[in-house]
């Protein structure tokens, strides 16, 4: 198993001289970079881009037959840095057109290689940390669902998210409307509810109305659209947001 801060990285040069000398260079000053395997023409370097699926590729651009420009242009896609290799230093321009990390002038300079591909760890690490947040988003979201504590008197009930039907505003009060039929005052704006709420299920279909997405029973279009709820109570759907409404349910309800 890879370590995670590891780059999976393959090396595509026509000269087996170089490729020995990068392999030392990298050994020496970047043992984050492990070499699975090296080619020495375009062709086999493609083959091995579609079974390695390397995170890194170290390009050489002159090499016979096809170059290494011509190579990256037959790839449907790639989803790979590169580091463009070459003892020439004309295909710069061209070199970061295809979005290169850099462009390294043969002999390789050591500073210059180390640079790279610390740009390289940076812009993984980044990434592995923003997957990380995503993660935790979503496994918070898979925990027990939201509960709305709604003290009246010396009693606090407690209602499921899952169990609100919909939400009625009444000045700083807002009245909530749950699936046994139940309905709550709770002491907090309409603003303050819908942050409690996950997005995905609720919606402010209205200044005065907040829907549960998932308790709508029917749609009416007539001069605008008025939704009816599984309690059958009638919701209006503002014309500020009737069209961010019809995209949320587009796939779900036919309209």
């Amino acid at each position: 198993m890879s370590n995670p801060g590891s780059i999976k990285a393959i090396i595509i040069d026509d000269e087996n001289h170089s490729i020995q000398t990068l392999i030392y260079e990298l050994k020496r000053h970047c043992p984050q970079v492990q070499t699975v395997a090296t080619f020495n023409s375009a062709d086999d370097g493609k083959v091995g881009i579609q079974t390695h699926k390397p995170e890194l590729v170290f390009l050489d651009i002159e090499m016979p037959v096809k170059n290494g420009f011509q190579m990256l242009r037959e790839l449907d896609h790639f989803e790979f840095d590169i580091i463009f290799i070459t003892a020439y230093d004309q295909y710069a321009i061209q070199a970061f057109r295809f979005a290169a990390v850099d462009y390294l002038l043969k002999p390789i300079i050591s500073h210059d290689l180390i640079d790279a591909v610390q740009r390289i760890s940076q812009k993984k690490e980044k990434f592995l940390t923003e997957q990380k947040l995503i993660n935790l988003i979503q496994n918070l979201r898979k925990q027990k669902p939201v509960r709305i504590a709604i003290p009246h008197g010396n009693i606090v009930d407690f209602v499921c998210a899952d169990n609100i039907v919909h939400c009625e505003s009444d000045s700083n009060y807002t009245r909530i409307f749950s699936k046994d039929g139940r309905r709550y005052l709770l002491s907090k704006t309409m603003r303050e509810l819908e942050e409690w709420l996950e997005p995905e299920d609720f919606f402010r279909c209205h200044h005065s109305h907040l829907i549960n997405l998932k308790e709508i029973k029917q749609l009416i279009k007539n001069d605008g659209i008025t939704v009816i709820m599984s309690n059958d109570m009638r919701i209006p759907v503002s014309r500020r947001k009737s069209e961010q409404f019809s995209m949320l349910i587009k796939g779900q309800y036919s309209t």
